[in-house]
């Protein structure tokens, strides 16, 4: 006879596989730290997760919403926002844009890297271009604004003008 898998049957094996990842971590020293850069790359994942769905609340935008200015279905932004496993960089550009941020990824020396003095150039460089990116686009949004105001400007002007006149 076969045995079905059921609701009781899934977790026993899953921790099942979960005792033979620890004590594989635990001999294997190789594995044990795929394990923990795994675990690092999952709070990752769940962070930038957590900041996407904190951005969409704070506009007071529903699943829904979202998802119709990204083309897909609520239930795809609720995966989106609740999954587990990779990101894809792709889907975390659109979701940002679909909000109206623009996503900046820069890369900085892990604290392991800074206690063993393997700080180098690129490290600099990558905070450079960061920063220049950055300044690009405040400078793009400063003249966005700057030629917004411009044109309040000339249509106040234009409308005082016009009623003074008047």
């Amino acid at each position: 006879m076969t045995k079905t898998k059921t609701a009781e049957t899934t977790p026993r094996a899953v921790a099942g596989v979960r005792a033979l990842r620890d004590r594989l971590a635990e001999e294997v020293p190789e594995f044990g730290e795929a394990v923990r850069l795994g675990a690092d790359a999952e709070a990752f994942c769940r962070a930038v997760r957590q900041a996407l769905r904190a951005h969409r609340k704070n506009q007071h935008l529903e699943q829904g919403d979202l998802g119709e200015r990204l083309d897909l279905s609520q239930s795809a932004v609720s995966r989106m926002e609740r999954g587990q496993g990779d990101l894809g960089l792709k889907s975390v550009y659109r979701y940002a844009r679909a909000l109206g941020l623009q996503p900046i990824i820069t890369f900085a020396p892990s604290a392991e890297s800074i206690m063993a003095g393997q700080v180098g150039e690129v490290d600099a460089e990558s905070l450079r271009l960061a920063m220049d990116f950055v300044n690009d686009e405040r400078a793009r949004l400063l003249r966005t604004v700057s030629n917004g105001l411009d044109v309040l400007l000339v249509e106040t002007v234009s409308a005082t003008r016009k009623a003074t006149t008047e």
